[in-house]
This record gives structure tokens, sequence and C-alpha cells, in this order.
């Protein structure tokens, strides 16, 4: 099995838009600068951006869509040649927290501010080329796969005097992130079950997010696989089996599906708690989940699914051949 690494990333990951000058007016384009603030920080897969200031060496990668018409974003690739119009996708590359300018949509032209103090309106979407327009600009969706980050940043506007310095972008995770532990209670577990062959977890398969709330649905459910293999020897000491991302839970739970040589289970129901052991009721979004498997030797798994600090709150599950 091979074992992923792990390392740290904020919940939130804000983005500080900015004007190349304070007064900035049509004449020259629009830049937006990199900042970040010191967000609880969590474990992340590994392809989540995963540093806390992009560098040359892991720089971060988004797309930003522009437009003059407000909760509208279609990508004509159309701007006017006084800017009074524009309706582009484009991308940006930071590699540090300075000024950046995004790369001219069309392979040459910049966007600049609408003349006569005229509103431009910009969403963020991470990771680039992941989401897609809906024919009116006025949704965007994405695939959830298990493996890939998505943020999105909220619609903001400027213009050439209310320069996008004045507001921040925060990117937010828009996603739920599940890893996966077991662990054989006894050296004899791994006679009773067999090797693991396959976890998995239910998940809505597709984000949308509707520009004039800001909101995001997901729908499409789907299992999401953590882990499978031809099989692997129940491990005796705690070892992640998977890490996934998910779509967030909206009733406390995820189920759960687990496939071994001699015994499965369908349809567990795994519910999620706090850093106090207590029932979670928040917003699962961008939060973080320590999925734990004790398999006994017994046809029985005992289960935890804690919130980052997990702290034990076990059920039994008895599973049938």
């Amino acid at each position: 099995m091979q074992t992923m690494k792990l390392r740290y990333i904020s919940f939130i990951l804000p983005l500080l838009f900015a004007a190349c000058s304070t007064e900035s007016s049509s004449d020259e384009p629009v830049g937006l600068r990199v900042g970040f603030d010191n967000a609880t920080k969590s474990a992340a897969v590994a392809e989540a951006y995963v540093d806390s200031i992009p560098s040359a060496s892991n720089p971060l990668e988004a797309d930003i869509w522009f437009s003059t018409t407000k909760n509208t974003f279609v990508g004509k690739q159309e701007a006017s040649v006084d800017y009074s119009s524009i309706d582009v996708h484009t991308k940006i590359i930071y590699y540090g927290p300075t000024i950046t300018v995004p790369q001219p949509y069309d392979g040459k032209h910049f966007i600049h501010y609408p003349p006569s103090h005229g509103k431009v309106y910009c969403v963020g979407l991470y990771p680039q080329g992941k989401w897609a327009a809906a024919a009116d600009g006025k949704s965007a969706t994405a695939a959830i796969d298990g493996k890939t980050d998505l943020m999105y940043a909220n619609q903001k506007e400027g213009s050439d005097d209310n320069s996008l310095s004045k507001t921040r972008q925060i990117y937010k995770h828009k996603l739920t992130w599940i890893k996966v532990r077991v662990y054989g209670r006894e050296l004899a577990t791994g006679d009773t079950w067999g090797k693991i062959k396959k976890i998995s977890v239910k998940s809505e398969s597709k984000a949308k997010i509707s520009f004039d709330t800001d909101a995001v649905e997901y729908s499409d459910i789907t299992d999401i696989i953590a882990y499978e293999s031809e099989g692997e020897i129940i491990p005796t000491t705690s070892t992640e089996f998977g890490s996934i991302l998910v779509s967030p839970t909206t009733n406390g739970k995820y189920t759960v599906d687990i496939e071994c040589e001699n015994h499965y289970k369908t349809g567990i129901e795994v519910s999620l708690t706090d850093n106090d052991g207590k029932p979670f009721t928040g917003n699962a979004s961008g939060q973080v989940f320590v999925l734990t498997l004790y398999f006994q030797t017994l046809p029985s798994i005992d289960f935890t699914a804690t919130l980052s600090n997990w702290e034990e709150e076990v059920r039994t599950l008895e599973l049938k051949k």
C-alpha cells in the first residue's frame, strides 16, 4: 500500500486583491495581491494547495473571472476597447505576496477598470481548469472526484476609484476532508476478516456555485473510494489507508462501505463528533475528520469519526458475510 504524505493548510485561504495603485485608471491593468490570515490549520490531501504563502517552488494557480454584469460570468472572452463591457475568464499565478497581474485573457490583452468609475465584478475559483460556467453565466460547476480540493472566493466588485484592494477575496474550501485509518485489535483479526479490499464513502459528485448568492449546492450521489486493492493485511497498529475530499454532510453523518475477503458491510452510518466528543453540528465545509475503523476478531467493527484532534466515541457494527 502506498503511503500518502500529508501537509498542512489553513481551512480558509484568503487572497487580497489590489489595483496597481490607489489612483488606478482604465489605462493600467487590474493587479491583485495575495495575502493570508492566521486561520486554523489542518491536514489536507496531496492535491490541495498546502503552503501558507505562494512561492516560486509552489505557486498558487487560480482561475479569475471578470465581468461588468453582476452575477454573470459567461466567459465570452470579450472586452470593449474602453473596457466599459467585460466578460472574460483568465488565470493568475501567485509566486508570492506581491502585486500580481492576471494573465492576458486572449494572450495579449490585460483587464483594465471601466471608465467613469464603472464597476467590474470578479470571482475566484480553485484549482485552474476545474470549474465550468453555465450557459447563462449565472453559476459554475465542478466535479467532486475525491482528490481535488475545490475552493471559491465570493463575488467582489471594484472600480478605478474604489479599487479591489479595499475588499478582500477569501478563498474557502468547499469540501470536507476525511482521513481513513484502520486498526486490528488482535493478531488474529486478519484471519477472521481476511485482507481489506475496498473502503468507500458516499458523497455527491458535483458542486454548483450560484453567483447571485455565492451559495454552493451538491448533487448526484456516488461512492468516493478511499482505498482499493487486491487485498491488504489488516495492520495491528493504527495505519492510514486513505485520504479523500467529499461533499460536506448536512446531517452530521457519512455512509461508509467496507469490503474484506471474508466479510463486508454496506451502508454504515458514521456520526461525526467534535473535539469534545459531542455530535458535530457545524458546517462541515473545510473541516477535517479522522475516521478510524477498529477491526475485531469477531466479525464486527468499532469506529470513531472525530474532528481534528479526535477523542474516542465508539459504536459497534456487525458485518455480515
